[in-house]
């Protein structure tokens, strides 16, 4: 699934795994590209593992006629996705979190940023989210 900002400079994908799908453990790709004009931002994680998919689609569907909520998904690695926003715009806020433990200490890295979404779109990201759901159950 791609989610692209309202001015088509940024965008988001979130893919699931197959080869994860039935291991008990359903991983997740999450990539996100932002261009600001003056500087370009990416990040990838081709495995993240989102920790309330159920509770998020429920409470993005909910969003989509009461904006003072706020739905986050979490994700392993502290990544997230969250949405908010007013009648008049919505705001998607992320972070691409990874870590790697190959020396004698774990180091971190992290691709966070935020960009505006047409509201046409949260109906089918609704849809997207619950089919990731249903997969996962």
């Amino acid at each position: 699934m791609r989610i692209t900002s309202a001015d088509q400079h940024s965008w988001m994908e979130i893919n699931s795994r197959p080869d994860t799908a039935n291991s008990g453990y359903e991983s997740f790709s999450l990539e996100a590209s932002v261009d600001i004009g003056h500087g370009q931002f990416r990040g990838i994680n081709n495995d993240v593992h989102f920790l309330n998919i159920a509770e998020f689609a429920a409470s993005l569907d909910a969003f989509v006629t009461d904006r003072s909520l706020a739905p986050r998904l979490e994700g392993s690695y502290d990544s997230f996705i969250q949405l908010s926003g007013t009648v008049n715009e919505i705001i998607l806020e992320f972070r691409i979190g990874d870590a790697f433990c190959g020396y004698a200490r774990t180091l971190e890295f992290q691709v966070s940023g935020a960009f505006e979404i047409n509201q046409e779109y949260l109906l089918s990201l609704v849809e997207n989210f619950r089919n990731f759901y249903s997969h996962d159950a």
